[in-house]
């Protein structure tokens, strides 16, 4: 079943007040040599395995700085644990992406396992920046959630 970010934050929000979506912090930097698609490709992997780890301390390690500073570990850690509980396992695939110099974009495909999700809408354009060489997600307008 798949499920836009924008939809399923707005399930989870409706029973706990925000969350959705997820990281590890070894995505690929400016120094690996990778192209900046496959370095978002790397983010939004990371991503993934913090939101279905529940690694609140990983997932923040794959957001933008000025994103990172709206929250608290201990409140990622339980919006995560929430939205993991109402999901289930959580895959993420970026396409479209376009670079234009240290910010992109592209259009993220959330897929989750529970069938108490749904949307017509499964993708959301999504931003990201380069922070100190290596890519983050970057939607600080929605607090936690990478999408607008």
């Amino acid at each position: 079943m798949k499920i836009s970010s924008a939809s399923a934050c707005g399930i989870a929000a409706a029973a706990v007040a925000t969350m959705f979506l997820a990281a590890c912090s070894n995505s690929a930097d400016a120094s690996s040599g990778a192209s900046a698609e496959d370095q978002i490709k790397a983010t939004v992997e990371a991503f993934e395995t913090a939101f279905n780890s529940a690694d609140a301390e990983d997932y923040l390690a794959q957001v933008c700085a000025e994103q990172a500073k709206q929250e608290t570990v201990e409140t990622v850690e339980q919006q995560l644990l929430f939205a993991k509980a109402f999901a289930g396992k959580v895959t993420f695939e970026i396409t479209n992406i376009q670079v234009d110099g240290e910010t992109a974009q592209g259009d993220l495909l959330v897929t989750v396992s529970s069938p108490d999700a749904s949307s017509d809408d499964p993708s959301d354009s999504t931003k990201f920046i380069r922070e100190d060489g290596k890519w983050k997600l970057c939607e600080p307008e929605s607090g936690m959630m990478p999408m607008e």
